[in-house]
């Protein structure tokens, strides 16, 4: 059994195919869709990419493997001394061999007004970046917070020219002491967003908008 159908997760449940082809495969996920690529989710957020081209494997490929895929489907417990999990909807799954291949997750933002905040998005899964997409013609003003390649190769190229970005990371730059100044190079080098704007060294205080740089 396999929680969590990202590349860990399916690659494994690919090679245990190819060890052993009479196993019993499981996996489980508690999103709606198949392996995907993450890394390619800011290149369709731009319009670059269609959804196809963001999907790695499709349900057909999982019955190929006789990889029994159940989406939409959340691991409630874990007994491991009886080998059992449980599940919603359902009730309880037994198992041999457990991988757990859930990834990480982001950290939500925790600070005073982002609770009732509409419109906030943690930039790591497919449904968030369809709901970006579906904001954008409505949004002027998009804030980024984090410094990483995804976030800050997002807003260059939006779908919309009259949203103007602004980024902001905590950081002196955005990925680590090795990149100090890429934020601030994507912000010069941003001539499809004019009035893009970038803020480092900077910590979000509440959602409206005050910063600590």
């Amino acid at each position: 059994m396999i929680i969590g159908n990202g590349a860990a997760g399916t690659y494994a449940a690919e090679q245990l195919r190819k060890d052993d082809a009479a196993a019993e495969i499981v996996m489980i996920d508690d999103e709606k869709y198949t392996l995907y690529n993450r890394v390619s989710l800011p290149r369709y957020l731009r319009g670059v990419l269609l959804e196809q081209r963001v999907q790695v494997r499709d349900m057909e490929w999982h019955v190929k493997n006789r990889i029994d895929l159940r989406l939409e489907t959340r691991v409630t417990q874990v007994n491991f001394e009886e080998r059992t999990v449980a599940i919603e909807p359902g009730s309880e799954l037994s198992y041999d061999k457990l991988l757990i291949a859930t990834g990480g997750r982001p950290n939500p933002l925790r600070v005073p007004g982002s609770d009732d905040a509409p419109y906030l998005f943690n930039f790591q899964y497919f449904d968030e970046t369809k709901a970006m997409v579906a904001r954008i013609p409505e949004s002027k003003v998009a804030v980024v917070l984090g410094g990483s390649s995804s976030v800050t190769s997002s807003p260059r190229h939006s779908r919309s020219a009259s949203s103007r970005p602004t980024g902001c990371n905590a950081g002196r730059g955005s990925c680590g002491a090795r990149s100090t100044s890429r934020v601030e190079r994507w912000s010069r080098s941003s001539p499809r967003t004019p009035g893009s704007s970038c803020i480092t060294r900077s910590r979000s205080r509440s959602s409206s908008g005050r910063t600590d740089s």
